[in-house]
């Protein structure tokens, strides 16, 4: 065979196994685009595993104290998260909606403050981003937020 036979021969195979991995990043880029979210991330899975009722019962004494006060009898969810705040237990109803923050001695705690949202802004982005505003957002969030549960701050 010739050089330039072999070498046109050889761009071309090439070529075509680089177009194909293309088509299939395309391809496979587009169906993540068209599929929910939850449904790649698995949280539909999540959410069915924990989405029944809690006995306050089974909470820290004083968790369960201020609970209580509150007229709370059943929880969804307690969720030990950390964001920037140090650790504290997210506590939500059957229906997913809020019913507040407790630290570990299981004092209920509101929504975080505009100060501590706005520590937690600096501390996530540029120190040079100023913050323009800070809202608690109850309902109707913005699109990009698709359908993750409230309240949230923004």
């Amino acid at each position: 065979m010739k050089p330039r036979k072999t070498t046109c021969l050889a761009h071309r195979w090439i070529g075509l196994i680089i177009s194909l991995q293309l088509l299939a990043w395309s391809v496979g880029g587009f169906v993540f685009s068209v599929l929910d979210i939850d449904e790649v991330h698995g949280d539909h899975e999540v959410r069915v595993r924990h989405n029944s009722e809690i006995s306050i019962d089974s909470l820290p004494q004083v968790m369960r104290g201020s609970l209580r006060d509150q007229g709370v009898k059943y929880i969804g969810t307690a969720t030990l998260i950390h964001r920037g705040l140090g650790a504290f237990w997210e506590i939500r109803n059957t229906d997913g909606g809020w019913i507040g923050r407790a630290n570990f001695s299981g004092e209920l705690a509101g929504h975080i403050s505009q100060d501590q949202a706005q520590q937690l802004t600096k501390d996530d982005f540029l120190p040079e981003a100023p913050v323009r505003s800070i809202q608690l957002i109850k309902e109707n969030p913005p699109s990009e937020y698709r359908g993750g549960r409230l309240p949230l701050h923004g």
